[in-house]
């Protein structure tokens, strides 16, 4: 696994001084069988001090964009509870310059979501929660 890492290592020092990064976490990026959960490997929060984010959802903030980036991996890929009440709470305090800009690993909303599932099993009420504010682009 530290293999693995080292490779990303690498690929992150070839462009952080370059540009601004911000990942999300994906489905294949957690540990689940690392030899026990006590492994620092094991899970999310490893995934998120990899990858430099302060969170494993969080925002970010370029001028009048405001950058969103939601973790669905959780079960049933969809916002756990914390995370959905965090994103209201986030929406609903946008000032009216602001534009939002959603990542997620797994599509919001799509057609595959309906045809051959992979998305985001909450996107008719993230889908209503964004219709009543400023989403200019989501990103998976």
């Amino acid at each position: 696994m530290h293999e693995l890492w080292n490779i990303w290592d690498d690929c992150w020092k070839s462009l952080d001084k370059k540009y601004e990064i911000y990942s999300c976490i994906g489905n294949h990026d957690p540990w689940w069988k690392a030899p026990s959960q006590e492994d620092e490997m094991y899970g999310k929060p490893y995934v998120a001090k990899r990858l430099q984010m302060p969170h494993r959802y969080f925002r970010a903030q370029k001028g009048n964009w405001h950058f969103i980036i939601l973790d669905g991996n959780n079960k049933g890929i969809m916002l756990d509870e914390e995370q959905l009440q965090w994103l209201e709470k986030e929406l609903e305090l946008l000032p009216a310059n602001q534009y939002v800009a959603l990542m997620s690993h797994y599509p919001v909303l799509s057609a595959t979501i309906q045809l051959q599932g992979g998305g985001h099993s909450d996107f008719r009420k993230l889908k209503d929660l964004f219709t009543s504010i400023r989403i200019k682009s989501a990103y998976s």
